[in-house]
């Protein structure tokens, strides 16, 4: 019986984002970097960033994998829930590594803690959408308020 062997795996398999999706709100790295507390923050996270990169590129027909990654510290970021729907789709949550963000401003959130709160928020929100017949950007606009009430009654964010 002959024995098969794995003999090469794409990098591109362990990636730490796969698709973009656009909420009314883009996360970005300078929003992790000023620590800006938003008006509709729903998640908090206190880690560093971390954005690994390919070394060099010089013939994209042939990669290297060999990566780097750039670390930068800071004491604790929030996530907008603007950044947590999308901003094209009337009744599309983003929770994880597909919320709006840009590539760098991913280099934080894209953990389990994160995207873990991430979860709760949306989940809330969708009961609040229930509730009142409307879509996410509906809570945002009329029901913030009693969103990160309740967020803040789990004790997901501080």
């Amino acid at each position: 019986m002959p024995t098969l062997a794995l003999e090469w795996v794409s990098y591109l398999v362990g990636k730490r984002e796969s698709r973009r999706l656009k909420g009314d709100y883009i996360y970005t790295f300078n929003d992790e970097r000023y620590m800006v507390e938003f008006p509709d923050a729903v998640v908090m996270e206190k880690r560093s960033i971390d954005v690994h990169y390919q070394q060099i590129e010089a013939d994209t027909s042939q990669p290297d994998f060999l990566s780097e990654a750039l670390y930068y510290q800071v004491d604790h970021y929030y996530i907008p829930y603007r950044s947590l729907y999308s901003a094209n789709i009337n009744n599309l949550f983003m929770a994880g590594r597909c919320f709006s963000s840009s590539h760098v401003g991913l280099g934080g959130p894209r953990v389990m803690n994160t995207t873990g709160q991430m979860g709760v928020a949306v989940g809330y929100a969708a009961s609040l959408c229930k509730k009142y017949g409307t879509n996410p950007r509906g809570i945002y606009d009329n029901h913030i308020k009693e969103l990160k009430s309740l967020i803040d009654r789990s004790g997901t964010i501080e």
